[in-house]
């Protein structure tokens, strides 16, 4: 009977002692694995200023549009660092500066000089480029522009005041009027010569031709 459980109480020690090796085996092997840490691009900030221009400008970065700016409100915005191309609209004309991002280092980009020169005109335009007499006419040139992105049919009606002699050699004052008229692809203008028929008589005194109506569609 002793052998019995003495033979009983060697076996139960044995497992315990294997258990444990194979744990301490088991813990060796397992090595944690490297936490997995996402690879962030470096990132700058850049600012566009349009400064004496009323308007708001659409901001187009690397060919895609991603904002506005006007005089009252600056566009800023972070970038990946690197090389970008930053335009700036006004209907469909735009301008553009290339910019180098850096981290940390905030850049701007002011286009109100470049948007001055090219984009003198934000709004549908008519005016009087030139005038003089020819014959018994007024021949006044009616510059037409077209800044937008649609086609326009634009209108506008010329009206000089002037005076002359008549063959009693009485002077009158009076007026000549008539319309000129436009039809212009987006970002186009053209010149249009409108010619106003004068009344009969010498020595004909001129006004400057001013625009009386301007119609737009």
């Amino acid at each position: 009977m002793k052998c019995i459980v003495i033979l009983a109480l060697c076996l139960v020690a044995a497992c315990v002692v294997v258990s444990g090796c194979q744990t301490t085996k088991e813990s060796r092997n397992t090595t944690p694995s490297p936490a997995f840490e996402p690879f962030h691009l470096r990132q700058g900030q850049v600012t566009v200023y349009v400064n004496g221009l009323t308007g708001e400008f659409p901001v187009i970065i690397d060919n895609l549009k991603v904002g506005a700016v006007s005089i009252t409100r600056p566009f800023t915005m972070t970038l990946n660092e690197g090389n970008s191309t930053v335009e700036v609209c006004c209907g469909v004309r735009c301008v553009h500066q290339n910019i180098d991002i850096r981290f940390g280092k905030p850049g701007t980009l002011d286009f109100s000089e470049q948007l001055k020169k090219e984009c003198e005109f934000l709004e549908p335009t008519v005016r009087i480029t030139d005038y003089f007499l020819s014959g018994d006419q007024i021949t006044v040139n009616v510059e037409f522009i077209n800044p937008t992105a649609k086609e326009l049919t634009m209108s506008a009606e010329i009206r000089c005041v002037y005076s002359y002699i008549d063959s009693g050699n009485n002077r009158y004052a009076t007026s000549a009027n008539g319309w000129a008229f436009s039809t212009l692809k987006p970002g186009a203008r053209e010149i249009q010569a409108l010619r106003l028929n004068t009344a009969s008589g010498s020595s004909y005194i001129f006004g400057i031709p001013t625009i009386a109506r301007i119609s737009t569609g």
